[in-house]
């Protein structure tokens, strides 16, 4: 039932040590509750007088009033340490967050005036690439055309050459009439086998703008891979329907993936297409490092990102301690109200008084229900009235 709808008590987290006898007030209650068949109106004048009661006899043991009252000084100087370090935590951590703004604002700065006056900062302004860079483009050229090459052949061979029984493997991946013959049939054609090689060069480009991140860069790696088996399997079934006996069984990927000509298909574009990943990522970090302006301006924006995630990380921590404040100095003020009355009453030894008074009178309730054979109805609609009676005792305390 509702006994402790009441607001929860400032004092309850005292220790009393005040010596009362709690288990005699059930009994004198389901007496009281027989005597006046359980009513309601007895019931509070009951509380009442327990009440007062209780109250008499904390208020005249001035030695444990007084051991109450230190208690409430003991944690009201707690809670005002705890308001002390928050406000002292407050004034040292605010204006680390104005550091880092103004930190934040000079890296800023620093990358606009860079770029004007480079010298201020020891910046060559000239882009400074290495031999090796160029021969590397040179060997990254030669992949690309052969990559170009290879897609433009399997995209035809996959999609729209009619296969020979002479037709070899090479021949399907490295037609060098694949575009007039697309040309020559149609428009779509030609499309979907010059689109093929710049979806895969999109896809190697989106491998080095992901390498810093697994959960794009493994999704983008598997779809390339799916990509070049399906072309793989496509032209290696195609050879072998024209190639095949009447003895021969159908084709199925348990067949395709123990054709020589399949692993060709996959080892001449996968691979080739892997290395050339692997030199464009090698190229693209040349040309970044070999830029004194681009690497200034990187290492100014990885320290805006580090003190951008430090302001935040502070700023957490201010708002924690700032939203324990209100909290606090409401407590402190409602241990300066305790202190500042006569006299101090332990709320949770009442309540047990409480507690034990209002069952016993439910007891009484029913012993008297059973004497007199009411109705269940009779019997809910006075619990009721009780469970009533005893929660706006309790409000009103």
């Amino acid at each position: 039932m509702g006994l402790f709808s009441r607001k929860k008590s400032e004092n309850k987290n005292i220790e009393p040590s005040f010596s009362i006898d709690t288990s005699t007030y059930f009994a004198e209650a389901k007496q009281a509750s027989k005597a006046n068949n359980g009513h309601q109106i007895y019931l509070k004048a009951l509380l009442k007088q327990n009440r007062a009661k209780f109250v008499k006899e904390v208020k005249d043991n001035k030695v444990e009033q007084e051991k109450l009252k230190q208690s409430h000084v003991i944690e009201k100087n707690k809670l005002v340490a705890d308001l002390k370090r928050i406000n002292t935590f407050l004034e040292l951590k605010q204006p680390d967050i104005t550091e880092c703004n103004n930190e934040i604002d000079n890296c800023n700065e620093e990358i606009r005036d860079a770029k004007e006056n480079p010298g201020k900062y020891n910046i060559d302004p000239k882009t400074n690439l290495s031999p090796l860079f160029y021969f590397g483009s040179f060997i990254l050229l030669l992949v690309t055309y052969y990559l170009i090459v290879f897609y433009i052949s399997t995209a035809y061979s996959t999609f729209f050459r009619n296969f020979g029984y002479d037709t070899t493997v090479v021949e399907a991946m490295f037609d060098t009439q694949a575009i007039s013959k697309a040309w020559a049939d149609g428009g779509i054609a030609l499309s979907v086998i010059l689109s093929f090689p710049f979806i895969f060069l999109a896809l190697g480009f989106l491998m080095h703008i992901f390498k810093s991140n697994l959960k794009k860069l493994i999704p983008t790696f598997i779809i390339a891979f799916i990509f070049d088996i399906i072309l793989a399997y496509k032209i290696e079934y195609k050879i072998y329907e024209v190639s095949k006996t009447f003895n021969s069984p159908d084709h199925n990927l348990s067949i395709a993936l123990q054709s020589f000509d399949f692993w060709i298909i996959i080892f001449s574009g996968f691979i080739i297409y892997l290395i050339w990943g692997s030199i464009f990522d090698y190229l693209a970090q040349q040309y970044e490092d070999s830029n004194e302006y681009r690497i200034f301006k990187n290492s100014r924006n990885e320290k805006i990102d580090e003190l951008k995630d430090k302001r935040e990380k502070l700023g957490e921590q201010i708002m924690s301690e700032r939203d324990l404040k209100p909290e606090i100095e409401k407590q402190i003020k409602l241990k300066e109200d305790i202190l500042a009355q006569r006299f101090i009453v332990p709320e949770g030894i009442y309540d047990t008084i409480h507690t034990q008074t209002f069952n016993g009178w439910l007891s009484g309730i029913t012993n008297v229900v059973m004497d007199l054979g009411w109705p269940l109805d009779k019997k809910d609609a006075l619990l009721e009235e009780c469970e009533r009676t005893s929660d706006n005792f309790l409000k009103g305390l």
